[in-house]
């Protein structure tokens, strides 16, 4: 009786392992449909739009001028910055949040645990830095 119910064992890991395969393969195979529609449509783009005078060609026309690509360099690396900065400030509040959250936690588990004084936005304490 053991060896039958490892048998059934078995048979029923096999399946697994082919449903896993078969959804690994369909997942894919709906990835490289995907990427080949949007090559599709792309293709399609270009060809309605190649040889005619459009929008699109006197934008491009304008952000080749020297000064426009200026303006925009500028405003890329402009922008950039206030992200860095903007994100910055989220992964300090986040991580206060997490730490103060974590703390909490600690202290429910084991009220004797003492703190490395870290600071809780995760920032290096002044009187560490050489």
């Amino acid at each position: 009786m053991d060896k039958e119910n490892e048998k059934k064992g078995y048979q029923a890991e096999s399946w697994l392992i082919v449903l896993v395969r078969l959804l690994d393969m369909a997942e894919q195979l709906i990835k490289a449909g995907t990427w080949i529609t949007l090559g599709y449509f792309a293709l399609e783009a270009i060809r309605t739009l190649a040889g005619k005078t459009t929008v699109v060609s006197m934008i491009l026309s304008v952000l080749g001028q020297p000064e426009v690509t200026e303006i925009l360099k500028d405003l890329v690396v402009f922008g950039s910055i206030v992200w860095a900065l903007l994100e910055r400030r989220e992964r300090r509040r986040k991580t206060e949040y997490l730490s103060s959250r974590l703390g909490k936690l600690e202290a429910t588990h084991d009220p004797a645990r003492t703190s490395s004084n870290i600071s809780p936005d995760g920032t290096t304490n002044p009187a560490d830095r050489p």
